[in-house]
């Protein structure tokens, strides 16, 4: 009975450090910033509301708007597709809110196909191979940004 308590003690103590380990990881690389000159800035999709941004894709398009009006590339690619029962895509919504805000239609690429985080970084990974675009920035929120770099290693796509 012992030696059993004694290995479950071991086990607890191993899960809890390895989830102390992560969370610091996220919050490591969320805190950072590695954007550089690029070809491109992509937002990874979140949630738009009847083709308005959430609170959450707002923040991630408006840090986009800021690199892309400090030059630090000339194309935004916005990523999203279409949940079931939804008009707009998060892609689309995405596009139309830098259009407002004076990017020009024609340097955005409204990436309206992917639903979830490793869709949207293999479609961008598409598109830049279509386009010849060898840098990109990705923007999303902090806890995000960890999962992003992960996906981005398994599918040999280097994030900044």
């Amino acid at each position: 009975m012992k030696k059993l308590a004694k290995i479950i003690a071991i086990a607890v103590t191993v899960l809890v450090l390895f989830a102390v380990w992560l969370f610091f990881n996220i919050l490591k690389t969320g805190a950072g910033d590695s954007a550089q000159k690029a070809d491109a800035i992509a937002v990874l999709g979140a949630a738009q509301y009847e083709g308005k941004p959430s609170p959450v894709l707002e923040a991630r398009l408006n840090h986009a708007y800021e690199l892309y009006k400090k030059d630090f590339a000339p194309l935004i690619i916005t990523t999203g597709g279409t949940f079931s029962g939804e008009k707009f895509s998060e892609g689309e919504v995405g596009k139309k809110y830098l259009e407002l805000k004076g990017v020009p239609p024609e340097k955005i690429i409204a990436e309206t196909q992917s639903l979830t985080t490793r869709q949207n970084l293999t479609r961008v990974k598409e598109i830049a191979k279509e386009k010849a675009l060898n840098k990109i920035i990705f923007v999303s929120d902090p806890f995000h940004m960890y999962r992003i770099k992960q996906i981005a290693k398994d599918i040999e796509l280097t994030p900044f």
